[in-house]
């Protein structure tokens, strides 16, 4: 009896699991693309902040977004109309952590501020359509003036083209964050223009913190 003592206690200790570890959180990156539930529509993160994103809005509040193959990234929390801004909010679930770079392709860009570009500095757009566009300030502090007789004022306008589903791509210059697609006209096949508001006021209206790259 005494010989099967201690093959016995070696069954028994390999029987014993091992401690399981933890999935590290998914890094998600300004320009990224995602879903949303009730949506067929490609969309995009904009802008990490503290706890999510902020975006040009691609669904309504309560909403679920998922990566493009179908895990939940997040959930819709707020949205702010073109009176606000039309700006979103996106809280990301436990399992994915918002970083404060922007996808260029391969590349990681940092955001480290979001110091308003002046009138003819180089500013880029990241969406996923057409990807990476660039162009120049051509205005600030302007009026738009929508079909619906709705006007939204302090706006920049940039020789910036965009295409279906690049609506929602952040703006940078340089690492400096400038905003998010409020309204575009043209394409980039004849030109077109692409009009935001500064990121910075708006954040701090509506109560965001920026994350800022070291």
């Amino acid at each position: 009896m005494r010989r099967l003592a201690v093959p016995l206690a070696i069954l028994l200790l390999l029987a014993i699991p091992g401690t399981a570890r933890a999935a590290a959180p998914v890094e998600l990156y300004g320009g990224d693309p995602y879903h949303v539930s009730t949506q067929g529509v490609r969309c995009a993160f904009g802008l990490a902040v503290a706890g999510g994103f902020v975006a040009a809005p691609c669904g309504q509040v309560g909403a679920a977004t998922y990566t493009v193959d179908g895990v939940q990234t997040g959930t819709i929390v707020s949205v702010a109309s073109r009176y606000e801004g039309n700006i979103a909010y996106i809280r990301t679930t436990s399992g994915f952590v918002p970083r404060p770079y922007v996808r260029s392709g391969t590349a990681l860009l940092p955001v480290r501020g979001a110091t308003e570009a002046a009138i003819g500095a180089r500013v880029c757009r990241y969406g996923t359509s057409t990807g990476t566009r660039c162009g120049f300030v051509t205005g600030r502090n302007l009026t738009l003036n929508f079909a619906d007789g709705f006007r939204i004022t302090g706006v920049t306008r940039a020789s910036v083209c965009n295409e279906a589903g690049d609506r929602i791509g952040p703006f940078l210059a340089g690492d400096q964050a400038q905003g998010l697609l409020l309204a575009t006209s043209g394409n980039c096949t004849a030109g077109g223009v692409s009009y935001y508001l500064p990121i910075g006021p708006q954040l701090t209206r509506l109560g965001f913190t920026l994350l800022t790259a070291p």
